[in-house]
């Protein structure tokens, strides 16, 4: 019944309702959503042996996981990320200190403390690349095996492509039985012009100018 104003009251207050009810709805599911995310941002720790799947992984604190973790996407970790088992990043990944007792595979790796891979550490491998005669060394991968039909020089300006990031590290073996001459000076620093024969190998590491030459062997 109305009031004296005129006004309907019970009206005003069932229209009120309805208004009112999806919003206070959202704000609980919000408040439910921020309790539950908020010990996961800490720490997230997997409890159960086997393989954990993430379509990405994101803790401000540290990731522990009995068996494996599989993400994805990227994975950024500002803690200890420890592993039992196998770690496997399809995108970039972030951590504080890694430590995996089994194979580690990602795409993109910073790691600001320790790392540590209680097996093998493992430098991806790309195709035999045939080289030819004034060819630039075209490299996607750390350790390239190289061959050539005849004897070969590289370009005397660019021997080996350029990367992206520095500190990246190449490892070059002759697999061929024709030699391979790597030029000196061609963004390249060595001591002097180095020819690889069969099975001899050479390590390089770009300092974002140059491929600095650390360490070459007569096989």
């Amino acid at each position: 019944m109305a009031g004296s104003s005129g006004i309907d009251w019970r009206r005003v207050k069932g229209v009120a309702w309805q208004v009112l009810q999806p919003v206070i709805i959202a704000i609980l599911v919000v408040a439910l959503l921020l309790l539950v995310w908020r010990p996961v941002a800490e720490q997230l720790k997997v409890d159960v042996a086997g393989v954990s799947h993430f379509s990405s992984v994101y803790s401000s604190g540290d990731l522990e996981a009995v068996g494996d973790v599989i993400a994805g996407d990227d994975a950024t970790v500002a803690g200890l990320a420890t592993i039992g088992e196998t770690l496997h990043v399809t995108g970039a990944s972030s951590f504080a200190a890694v430590t995996a007792s089994g194979v580690a595979s990602v795409d993109s790796l910073a790691v600001t403390g320790v790392g540590l891979v209680g097996t093998w550490l493992q430098v991806s491998q790309d195709d035999t690349l045939t080289l030819y005669d004034g060819d630039t060394i075209t490299v996607t991968q750390s350790f390239v095996p190289l061959t050539a039909g005849i004897w070969v020089t590289t370009s005397t300006t660019t021997a080996i492509v350029s990367p992206t990031v520095g500190g990246s590290l190449l490892f070059l073996t002759n697999m061929g039985t024709f030699p391979i001459m790597i030029k000196d000076a061609a963004n390249t620093q060595s001591a002097g012009d180095i020819t690889l024969g069969q099975y001899d190998s050479c390590v390089y590491v770009w300092n974002k100018t140059d491929w600095i030459m650390l360490a070459l062997s007569d096989n």
